[in-house]
């Protein structure tokens, strides 16, 4: 389970500035590193009906994957795997 995985020390923050329908906003996250098996199952359990109804799928990326999208943000996310 994810509850169990392991989290690093050095988050990896990240802001980036949106204009949406004309309305700009300030989205600032944090993304830690987190050491699970590679055959944990992915599960949508936990989430809001909004989350659900908005989902288009779930998947496991790998680095190479990751690194050949374009607009893949943050990249720098790619240092930590």
């Amino acid at each position: 389970m994810i509850s169990e995985a392991k989290r690093s020390s050095l988050p990896l923050n990240w802001q980036a500035a949106f204009v949406c329908l004309e309305i700009s906003f300030i989205s600032r996250e944090i993304y830690y590193q987190i050491m699970i098996q590679s055959d944990t199952a992915l599960s949508t359990e936990q989430m809001t009906k909004n989350e659900k109804d908005t989902l288009k799928g779930l998947k496991w990326w790998s680095k190479d994957e990751l690194q050949k999208i374009n607009d893949f943000a943050p990249r720098e996310i790619l240092n930590y795997i």
